[in-house]
């Protein structure tokens, strides 16, 4: 099974940013600190994280496995991307980044729509 390097993006009603990164510090590539940085940030969820002497794998219940390269610091998949692995490695990512741990992170809005105004005619 080959592992394919993810486009991370940040999806919301109104906009959708795309998302580029250098790399993942290599001081956060660890089990360890990857927990403890979930237990302290806002996350809704807990994932289940593994780690081997070269990979640390990232899995919330019930959802595709995203994968971190502690040689490259690059977020892979290892079947096929779809809107919600990309919207994962964003979080991931935008979580690493509030804690000083990705270098180059960057977001540029790729899409957005403006908001619907009603305008309302007075008649006074």
């Amino acid at each position: 099974m080959s592992m394919n390097e993810i486009a991370p993006m940040q999806y919301s009603k109104l906009q959708t940013r795309k998302i580029t990164y250098k790399r993942i510090k290599k001081k956060a590539l660890s089990k360890e600190v990857l927990e403890s940085l979930w237990r302290t940030s806002n996350a809704k969820k807990e994932p289940t994280i593994s780690e081997d002497n070269q990979l640390l794998s990232f899995q919330y219940p019930k959802k595709p496995v995203l994968i971190i390269s502690k040689k490259t610091g690059r977020i892979y998949f290892l079947h096929r991307e779809t809107r919600y692995l990309k919207h994962q490695a964003g979080l991931i990512l935008r979580i690493l980044d509030e804690f000083g741990f990705v270098e180059g992170f960057e977001r540029k809005t790729v899409y957005k729509e403006e908001p619907k105004i009603e305008w309302v005619e007075n008649d006074a």
